[in-house]
């Protein structure tokens, strides 16, 4: 069977000596990039939800998740032109990962990055005071 996306053995080595904490770490990343996106659109990005302790009933700072989105946006952009670099510079390495991870990967950190930036731009719009 033809792996595309990883070499079984060298994963296994890997994920051994480090590499499951790191998954279970960008896992983590993940799910708090999703709540931030969804704390753009939904509208619990303006006022707590009841069920966050302490905050419950209070006001969203505006600034401050609109800044927040905008450079979580920013890093994964930024993120998404130094993997396809990388990528492209060590397209025929025998690494862990096979390099046509790329048609995986990349793509969807510039999806959520873009994607994130409109939210953001959304929320700041829809929440400034001049209107």
């Amino acid at each position: 069977m033809i792996r595309i996306w990883a070499d079984k053995d060298k994963f296994r080595k890997w994920y051994a000596v480090g590499g499951g904490p790191y998954l279970f770490v960008l896992s983590g990343l993940a799910l708090l990039v999703g709540i931030l996106a969804l704390s753009l659109v939904r509208p619990w990005g303006l006022v707590f939800p009841s069920w966050t302790p302490f905050l419950a009933g209070c006001r969203v700072p505006r600034r401050t998740l609109a800044a927040t989105a905008f450079t979580v946006s920013a890093f994964l952009l930024l993120y998404t032109l130094w993997a396809a670099a990388q990528t492209i510079k060590d397209f025929d390495d025998d690494g862990i990962f096979r390099p046509w991870i790329v048609v995986y990967g990349i793509p969807q950190f510039l999806v959520w990055g873009v994607g994130l930036a409109i939210a953001a731009l959304s929320y700041r719009r829809r929440t400034s005071t001049g209107r």
